[in-house]
């Protein structure tokens, strides 16, 4: 597979150099099944869920094999994360589900006691790795995605040191009961392979010195391994980490060195001191990236009243399905971006962001002008005259579209 930037995009004045392509590959191309303890003769691929767990007596374990064909075989795996998206549970038990390498290749017709409804496996349920590439705590909460990342394991399929006969999911211990029905390939929110990569072992031109090359106000890399101390690499605002967060995770910048910081959603947030540069009417843009897989409102950035300056409000927010109210035009009440000022907020609706795939963002304002472009493109929105305050939902008055173009 090649890819080309367009010369006209190339050739603009207004682009800002180096750039750098995105080495993203989405690996939707998947076979999938899941086998039963409880029935090891009965054949359950191409249905409606993809079961691992335990029922309190039997075992269920998914099977998931990514076609990695696209990939050049001499490049290097910066990293890889297998996603699958939790439709329902059984229970409410906090469930650990590994995901291990298959030692056997297996069809569409497997079963617990077979791999292609013929042939017995080695060992019934399936014949894989006795450690697991990669394990996900605190499974629980369904509507979401989860995430493994067998970086490792890919690598060596990707290079064909290891054969890529896929992957079984399962629970370590098999004794938590909690059977977890994940989205299978014919459903919707289908399981997909994020990987990461790069031609030849290379290392390409670094993101930080080409953020740090336009100097910004603040700066945080996020990539702290210890202390709760949050850096600003232009040491002009450093802040604090509160509540429940982790340090040291797989960066979403891509190929990059560093870590990133993983929030839990509710109880998780970092500070620091209020900037003037975005106060009152000042010029500014801020930039970020994120992936979350949350089914509730999450605040990416508020720099006025949670900063403890209300009447200077500069929010912006990840929004689910129904959390805009108060009759947005036409109904309109999907999943969004919502940026809140004191007196007049602005909404992007039909932005599906919480979706576990990372996502780039940038936020400009100029006098009474506003910018957003997500992944490269400027959507939509809808404004209110009369604003939401601290409650981001005031009454829906007009609609705009925003026909920018990203020169950056």
């Amino acid at each position: 597979m090649t890819l080309k930037a367009d010369p006209g995009w190339l050739d603009n004045g207004a682009r800002k150099w180096p750039v750098t392509i995105d080495p993203t590959f989405i690996v939707g191309d998947v076979q999938d099944c899941y086998l039963s303890a409880g029935a090891p003769t009965t054949n359950f691929c191409g249905g409606t869920v993809l079961n691992a767990g335990f029922d309190g007596t039997n075992a269920s374990r998914a099977l998931v094999q990514f076609n990695l064909a696209a990939i050049p075989s001499t490049d290097t795996v910066v990293s890889a994360k297998v996603l699958l998206f939790l439709g329902s549970a059984s229970t409410t038990n906090a469930t650990s589900l590994g995901v291990y390498q298959l030692t056997h290749t297996w069809t569409t017709g497997a079963t617990w006691n077979t791999y292609d409804g013929s042939n017995s496996w080695t060992a019934p349920g399936g014949d894989f790795s006795g450690t697991a590439a990669a394990t996900t705590n605190g499974i629980a909460a369904t509507g979401v995605w989860y995430s493994w990342s067998p970086t490792a394991l890919v690598q060596g399929w990707v290079n064909a040191t290891i054969a890529n006969d896929g992957l079984v999911v399962k629970e370590p211990t098999e004794n938590v009961t909690n059977v977890l029905s994940f989205n299978p390939a014919t459903g919707s929110n289908p399981p997909y392979l994020q990987v990461v990569h790069q031609q030849g072992g290379s290392t390409p031109g670094g993101y930080s010195t080409t953020v740090q090359a336009d100097s910004p106000v603040a700066y945080w890399h996020l990539d702290e391994t210890t202390g709760s101390t949050m850096t600003d690499a232009e040491n002009a605002d450093p802040g604090t980490y509160q509540g429940g967060f982790t340090l040291a995770q797989s960066p979403l910048i891509q190929p990059a060195s560093g870590t990133s910081v993983s929030l839990n959603g509710s109880t998780g947030y970092a500070t620091a001191p209020t900037l003037t540069p975005l106060q009152g009417d000042n010029t500014r843009s801020i930039e970020l990236w994120f992936q979350t897989s949350s089914a509730t409102a999450q605040s990416l950035v508020d720099a006025g009243a949670a900063a403890g300056n209300s009447s200077q409000m500069f929010s912006l927010v990840v929004t689910p399905q129904g959390w805009v109210t108060n009759n947005p035009p036409a109904g309109i009440s999907t999943p969004g971006l919502y940026v809140a000022f004191w007196d007049q907020d602005i909404y992007f609706p039909g932005l599906y962001l919480e979706d576990g795939k990372r996502h780039h963002v940038v936020l400009e304002l100029s006098g009474t002008s506003v910018w957003l472009y997500v992944d490269g493109n400027t959507p939509g929105g809808y404004f209110t005259n009369t604003g939401g305050n601290d409650t981001f939902r005031g009454s829906w008055s007009t609609s705009y579209h925003d026909d920018a173009q990203y020169g950056n």
